[in-house]
């Protein structure tokens, strides 16, 4: 019985000895102190957009995860590096209140290398808060075209869909969604979809779409959104296919105005 005795107090004095030589010695403190927190971790979603002038952009979104929440990285500088054949950079942006920086590549800055991809990653350094973080995309250039036909009294919208190879049209895009929309004020309005398969795709909109004031005309936004090959790719056209706007009756008085009339008070 004072055999076990023995033991439980040897072992108790080490385990007193070798926790006041890891906490209570003052470099240590700071190391096992609860509530001192760490760098928090990055992360990065990027994007890939071709516009109808086909310009290219390149949207990366910077966040960190802070107790539990997302948190915007605001005003820090992201670099974007071009590794299709060796790294070189491409250029360099700040994030917004959002966190969202943009890289708008010039209309002939090529994308894909022959028949393989380009390689775009974007990369953040790090900072005293927030650990370094780096995202790579690869994407495909796609040529989207269209052809704009009344068939039968019906408003047709004829795409096409090719990935660009060595400048010129090569393969055609399959199964694959495609879009139409009509730009409005703050956003798009889709009107219209369709489904590519080998290139090609015929898509019909509604004829009673309300138009601008002035000329009754249709800014149409035609587009693949967010494939894994080729990002978001988009063309634009402005048609007068717009239904004139709904016409209301003058009232002499505001009196008239009841509320079961169109302009209700």
């Amino acid at each position: 019985m004072n055999q076990k005795i023995q033991h439980t107090v040897f072992f108790k004095l080490a385990f007193y000895i070798l926790f006041s030589t890891v906490v209570l010695i003052p470099g240590n403190v700071q190391a096992v102190r609860p509530g001192v927190p760490g760098k928090s971790r990055t992360r990065i979603k990027v994007e890939y957009f071709k516009k109808g002038d086909n310009s290219k952009e390149i949207k990366a979104t910077v966040a960190a995860r802070v107790k539990r929440h997302r948190v915007p990285l605001q005003n820090v500088t992201v670099s974007l590096y071009d590794e299709t054949d060796s790294s070189k950079l491409a250029g360099r942006a700040t994030t917004n209140k959002k966190g969202v920086a943009v890289f708008t590549l010039p209309a002939d800055y090529p994308v894909g290398n022959e028949e393989s991809p380009s390689v775009f990653t974007v990369r953040f350094d790090g900072n005293e808060q927030f650990k370094a973080a780096a995202k790579k995309i690869e994407v495909k250039d796609v040529l989207l075209q269209a052809k704009y036909k009344v068939v039968d009294s019906a408003y047709t919208i004829e795409v096409t869909a090719n990935e660009m190879v060595n400048g010129k049209p090569g393969k055609p895009v399959s199964d694959m969604d495609v879009y139409v929309y009509v730009k409005r004020l703050f956003s798009l309005l889709k009107v219209g979809d369709g489904w590519l398969q080998d290139g090609k795709a015929t898509i019909t909109i509604p004829n009673n779409i309300p138009g601008d004031y002035q000329n009754q005309n249709l800014e149409l936004v035609t587009m693949i959104p967010e494939a894994d090959d080729y990002g978001t790719v988009e063309i634009n056209k402005t048609m007068h296919w717009g239904a004139p706007p709904p016409q209301y009756p003058k009232y002499d008085s505001v009196d008239k105005r009841a509320l079961w009339e169109p302009r209700a008070p």
